[in-house]
């Protein structure tokens, strides 16, 4: 209950920060996350291998623990979608500063209604993107609290199992 009202919060966040952006400075804020994920997709692999000295998975608890939703080597796909977040908050990071100077200029102008809405869409599918990784990360971590909100969401297993090319994407890291 509490996982699907923060999950609903947060969309309704990005979503306005995307009808307060309009079309144009959602898309390009769109292109940057798919770029940004592009990368993180190329080179998670080589962070992964090299992260479990800095964050490591807590395996005494994880292999006694009832999960809500079973995964299969768990510690590797922890590593690994933390790695992805990683690389891809590096590459965001970096396009935002050189992309800094566009969201400068088109920001000057008022949208119109129009494109205030049509900026709802691209917002919503980096937010559908970040919330399916949030909620994948809650699903591997082995935390009781945690595995039991998780298994009384709806809306969790919604995002994480049943949006298209998203949630595939995600357990496929």
């Amino acid at each position: 209950m509490i996982l699907d009202i923060i999950l609903i919060l947060f969309l309704l966040i990005i979503g306005t920060s995307g009808f307060r952006n309009g079309l144009w400075l959602s898309f390009i804020n769109f292109v940057c996350s798919a770029v940004a994920v592009f990368l993180g997709y190329k080179f998670y692999t080589q962070v992964a291998n090299k992260l479990d000295l800095f964050i490591p998975f807590p395996k005494t608890k994880a292999y006694d623990m009832t999960y809500a939703f079973e995964f299969s080597n768990l510690q590797q796909r922890f590593n690994d979608v933390i790695a992805f977040i990683i690389v891809v908050f590096i590459a965001r990071l970096i396009l935002h500063i050189v992309i800094g100077v566009f969201g400068n200029m088109m920001q000057s102008g008022r949208s119109t209604l129009l494109s205030r809405l049509l900026g709802l869409v691209p917002s919503i599918i980096i937010a559908l993107f970040i919330a399916t990784l949030g909620v994948y990360i809650i699903a591997l971590y082995p935390d009781a609290h945690l595995q039991h909100q998780l298994a009384t969401s709806k809306l969790a297993e919604l995002i994480l199992y049943h949006i298209p090319y998203i949630s595939n994407f995600i357990q496929h890291l």
